[in-house]
C-alpha cells in the first residue's frame, strides 16, 4: 500500500528526477514535481499532498521560503526544506517559515526517509494538540461560569465571555497584566485576601471554595459577590502553569457544574 503523498519542488531537473526515483523506491507516492514556487502552490491546491519537499533557491518572484510560508498558512501542509545553502541569514529566514525539517544537500536516502517520517509524525502530533486546545478553548468560552486563568506569575492569560460580562473587563485590555493589578479578592468579612489566596493555591496546590467571597475591580468600579473555586493549573508532570478562577455571581456552590469543583485545574 502506498505511503504518504509527497510533492517535490526542485528547479534542477536531474536532481528532481533522482529524488522522485528515491522516494518511489521507498514506496512514497509522488503527486508532482514542480520547478517554481507558483506552480508548486497551484499543485498543492489540486493534490493536497501530505508533505512538500521544497528547494529553497528557486527562480521567479517567490523562493522556496516564501512558498513554504504561503503553503503553511493557506493549506496547513508541512514542508521540509532541501537545500545546499546553510548560511545563517538563510537559516533564519527558513526558521521563520516554520518548516518541519531541513536537509542539506547532498543527503543519504536514510536521512531523507528519516526527515520525512519525523516531519509527518510531528505535524500529526501538533495537529492533535491544536485540536485539543481548540476544543478546550471553545468549551471554556461557552461555559456559563466565568473563567479567569493566569500564567505561573499570575499574569492574566484568559477571560471567557462570562467573566468579561461579570467583571465588565475586556480580555484584550488586561491580557498580560498581573491578577492583583486588575482584581481584588475579599473574604466573607470583606477582608482583602488576594495575595494570601494566590500564595496558598500556588504553594500548597489546594482548591479554595470561593463561596461568599467577592471579586472587586482594583479601581473599585465593580464589586461582585461570587461563588466558585480557585485552583492551581498543573500539567501531567505536576508543573505549575498558573491559577484558574471559576465563578458565578451570588449562587450557591452546589449549583455550579463540575468545572467549578477544580477539574479544569488540570491541563492536558
Amino acid at each position: 500500500m502506498p505511503k504518504e503523498k509527497l510533492l517535490i519542488v526542485e528547479d534542477e531537473g536531474i536532481v528532481a528526477m533522482d529524488l522522485k526515483g528515491r522516494l518511489e523506491s521507498l514506496n512514497y507516492q509522488v503527486v508532482g514535481v514542480e520547478a517554481s514556487a507558483t506552480d508548486a502552490i497551484r499543485r498543492v491546491g489540486k493534490t493536497h499532498p501530505d508533505l512538500v519537499l521544497m528547494d529553497i533557491m528557486l527562480d521567479g518572484e517567490f523562493d522556496g521560503i516564501k512558498a513554504a510560508d504561503y503553503i503553511g498558512r493557506h493549506y496547513d501542509i508541512p514542508v521540509v526544506f532541501l537545500t545546499a545553502n546553510s548560511d545563517p541569514k538563510t537559516l533564519e529566514r527558513a526558521k521563520a517559515a516554520g518548516p518541519f525539517g531541513y536537509l542539506l544537500k547532498p543527503f543519504q536516502e536514510r536521512e531523507l526517509q528519516t526527515a520525512i517520517e519525523m516531519a509527518i509524525y510531528r505535524f500529526s502530533t501538533d495537529k492533535k494538540i491544536k485540536e485539543s486546545q481548540s476544543w478546550l478553548m471553545t468549551t471554556l468560552r461557552c461555559m456559563g461560569e466565568g473563567v479567569i486563568a493566569t500564567d505561573s506569575e499570575t499574569r492574566i492569560k484568559f477571560l471567557n465571555p462570562a467573566a468579561e460580562k461579570l467583571t465588565r473587563r475586556k480580555a484584550t485590555n488586561i491580557m498580560g497584566t498581573r491578577f492583583s493589578a486588575v482584581f481584588r479578592l475579599l473574604d466573607k468579612n470583606s477582608v482583602p485576601v488576594t495575595d494570601d489566596l494566590l500564595d496558598r493555591v500556588t504553594s500548597d496546590g489546594i482548591v479554595v471554595d470561593m463561596t461568599g467571597h467577592s471579586l472587586v475591580a482594583a479601581d473599585q468600579t465593580r464589586h461582585v459577590k461570587i461563588t466558585g473555586s480557585l485552583a492551581k493549573i498543573v500539567d501531567s508532570l505536576g508543573k505549575d502553569h498558573g491559577i484558574i478562577l471559576v465563578f458565578r455571581e451570588g449562587l450557591d456552590s452546589s449549583k455550579l457544574g463540575d468545572q467549578s469543583k477544580g477539574q479544569l485545574a488540570h491541563a492536558e
